[in-house]
């Protein structure tokens, strides 16, 4: 009977300590990029219309890697991989339109389309690629648009440099 106890105690001991055995410490890189301590985010690449729209991109996506903290940013002599991103599409389009008048929109949603790849820069191979995309509505319209777009812009910049952040330190 005490074997029974002793087998039973043994295998519920083992049940228990293996449950968290996938954990670990740490930041946790996709595997293409686990050799990859510093990182170079140069300017990205702006192929839409929108006027000065690299710079705000970039400095938002430097920010959330380096809230993160899986990878140190350096520039790109002293860099172990370069994040290249090109901004592909911005697009508003109507989200809400004026109750007497549907013609007249109330609010736009206004969003950013990225694509982007990591570059080793000791061989030169690209280690991961992907997309990423952001949107914001520009919330009800005023007399100052410019203002009110700038906004939207900056939110959705936000949303485009948390996404690249997490699929690259991440994986998802």
């Amino acid at each position: 009977m005490q074997r029974i106890e002793i087998s039973i105690l043994a295998l519920a001991a083992a049940f228990f300590l293996s449950s968290c055995s996938g954990y670990r410490l740490g930041p946790s890189k996709p595997e293409l990029l686990a050799h990859v301590e510093t990182l170079a985010i140069p300017t990205f690449i702006n192929e839409t219309l929108e006027p000065r729209l690299s710079v705000p991109v970039t400095n938002a996506t430097i920010k959330a890697f380096m809230a993160d903290g899986s990878y140190k940013i350096a520039p790109r002599d002293r860099a172990d991989a370069a994040l290249i991103v090109r901004i592909k599409e911005t697009t508003r389009s109507p989200f809400r339109s004026l109750r007497g008048n549907r013609l007249v929109s109330r609010e736009l949603d206004f969003s950013i389309n990225c694509d982007y790849y990591v570059e080793d820069l000791s061989t030169g191979d690209i280690l991961l690629t992907g997309s990423a995309s952001g949107s914001s509505n520009l919330g009800i319209l005023n007399d100052n648009f410019q203002l009110t777009e700038r906004q939207a812009l900056t939110d959705a910049t936000r949303i485009v440099a948390a996404e690249i952040m997490s699929e690259v330190s991440e994986g998802w």
